[in-house]
């Protein structure tokens, strides 16, 4: 809704006016309320324009007050944002790296690079992780970090998710025809996960490609496993159905409980690289990684450490029983081309 305060001749008026109505605001929505003979308690977030010192006419104080709810709902529950000029300048910035996303697309920018998963005892690789790439035209070669959360806000991630699992189940058919062992492992945003269409989708190019199923894993981030997400968990039953394994990436990020571990269908466990980073120094990494490891062999899972940067990392992991694990210090991503020979030498 919108709280439009009229009648303020100054702007100092306006400030303090606009200060107290939302104090007032937050602290009447604080108090729950009777639905149903039910409590309820609601949260909020309020993004604040004021004219004439942010806006020069309504249309554009309301566009910029919507620009400060987006930032106070990115900042968290009930946050309040007032308006400031860096934030049009971000808006702009995500626009136009949206169409610039857009044209790689249509361009054929992207590509898929794979990271090896080794065994740590026998130093063999056992799969790859695909990892998506954009050739940007001025910047080079661009990580995700860089443009999935735009991608994300925009919906395109779902064309680009798409492209991305077409693209690294193509490649994983071809290397099992060319007797290369293992699996591919292949990222899922929230977004696909949502989608109704999702699984059709990648069993029939599984059958178009003539996949192994029990050869393709899909990760799925921490954060969406949870019963709270009803709809996601039942979209991972049904991918389980296709013969393809799951996997929890970013492990140890969100709160997934052991009760949710041992009844989801996931067979892999992603330690996140921030709690590998620095292993052994950082004690209260050594923990939740030791935890992590425990945990997964007890519920009969794969555990896998990710991001290992260093010979004391990998060192440390193979010592404390860390049976797989990948990271630069095992080896760099490649290109779908080396990905064979790699394989057979390892």
């Amino acid at each position: 809704f919108v709280l439009l305060l009229s009648e303020l001749s100054t702007q100092d008026e306006a400030s303090v006016m606009t200060a107290a109505v939302v104090k007032r605001v937050y602290q009447k929505l604080r108090q729950p309320f009777m639905v149903d003979e039910h409590s309820v308690q609601v949260g909020m977030s309020m993004g604040v324009s004021i004219y004439p010192s942010d806006a020069r006419n309504g249309e554009e104080m309301f566009e910029h007050s919507a620009l400060a709810l987006q930032k106070a709902k990115e900042k968290g529950k009930s946050q309040c944002q007032y308006f400031r000029a860096e934030l049009q300048d971000q808006h702009e910035a995500r626009a136009e790296l949206d169409a610039q996303l857009k044209r790689g697309l249509e361009q054929d920018q992207f590509q898929m690079q794979y990271q090896p998963i080794f065994d740590l005892k026998a130093g063999q690789v056992i799969g790859l992780e695909a990892l998506m790439r954009w050739n940007h035209p001025q910047h080079g070669i661009l990580n995700p970090d860089s443009f999935l959360k735009v991608a994300e806000d925009s919906g395109l991630i779902v064309l680009i998710g798409n492209w991305a699992v077409r693209s690294a189940l193509k490649h994983a058919a071809e290397w099992h025809r060319h007797g290369v062992a293992g699996f591919v492992s292949i990222n899922l945003s929230k977004r696909q996960l949502m989608q109704s269409e999702l699984v059709p989708s990648i069993s029939s190019m599984m059958a178009e490609f003539g996949c192994v199923p029990d050869r393709v894993l899909f990760e799925v981030p921490e954060a969406v496993t949870g019963p709270e997400h009803p709809q996601i968990r039942e979209t991972l039953v049904e991918l389980t159905k296709t013969g393809a394994k799951l996997a929890i990436d970013n492990f140890g990020t969100s709160s997934t409980s052991l009760q949710d571990l041992r009844r989801g269908p996931f067979t892999v466990i992603k330690v996140d690289r921030k709690f590998v980073r620095g292993l052994p120094g950082n004690e209260e990494n050594t923990g939740i990684v030791l935890s992590a490891l425990n945990m997964g062999h007890h519920l009969g899972r794969i555990s896998v450490a990710v991001g290992v940067e260093s010979e004391p990392e990998r060192k440390w992991l193979e010592q404390t029983g860390c049976l797989y694990a990948q990271g630069n210090a095992l080896s760099a991503p490649m290109a779908a081309e080396q990905v064979s020979d790699f394989v057979k030498r390892s």
